[in-house]
């Protein structure tokens, strides 16, 4: 085996024996500089950020950092589960998801966000729905959510129940309420899903 290597332009490396032949396509330093330059400008960007940062920005980059670790470790399906620290459980042929409320989840009052709450409940009948039929190789998605707000809350937590009113071939249906840590009702809903099949990768 023989090797080349032209160190001043960075232009080739080819690595040849007898019929095989390997070709890495041509990288400039210049390339290699600025990928360099620009990761240390985005590392350089978030330090600064967080020196600078008030307390509840730096509470909520430690709290999206440790979703993006879970996403990681298979914890959380999704960077939607893993921003909004969705804590799931399938109590009795039900699906129960929990949501903290933090600055990033309220609205300008303090409140949970209306479509934080709608993406909440959505997700518990999709979490419901999709450990049904994963398992048949089949998947579904929402295709119509209605949605009715009852009451407002500023409690730590709120969580969401979802349930089956009707299984079908093709389409579900489900509907979900969810709640304060207090338990009192702030929101229900019926959401639609079409079964597909799940894509090959």
């Amino acid at each position: 085996m023989k090797s080349s290597f032209n160190s001043s332009t960075l232009s080739k490396i080819s690595i040849q024996s007898d019929d095989i032949c390997m070709m890495i396509p041509p990288v400039s330093s210049y390339q290699i500089l600025i990928k360099g330059q620009t990761e240390m400008q985005s590392t350089t960007s978030i330090q600064h950020f967080y020196e600078t940062a008030s307390a509840t920005e730096k509470e909520l980059l430690d709290q999206f950092v440790q979703g993006l670790e879970k996403k990681r470790q298979g914890v959380y399906s999704t960077y939607v589960n893993a921003a909004f620290q969705f804590d799931i459980s399938f109590p009795e042929e039900t699906c129960k998801v929990t949501m903290p409320v933090t600055p990033m989840t309220t609205n300008s009052f303090g409140m949970p966000h209306g479509g934080v709450i709608a993406t909440l409940i959505d997700n518990a009948m999709g979490f419901l729905v999709n450990k049904d039929l994963r398992p048949t190789g089949k998947g579904a998605v929402t295709t119509n959510l209605t949605i009715h707000y009852t009451k407002a809350t500023t409690e730590p937590f709120v969580y969401s129940v979802a349930s089956y009113l009707h299984k079908g071939s093709q389409t579900m249906v489900l509907e979900a309420s969810a709640y304060d840590s207090r338990d009192r009702r702030i929101a229900y809903a019926t959401g639609s899903f079409f079964v597909i099949d799940l894509p090959t990768r």
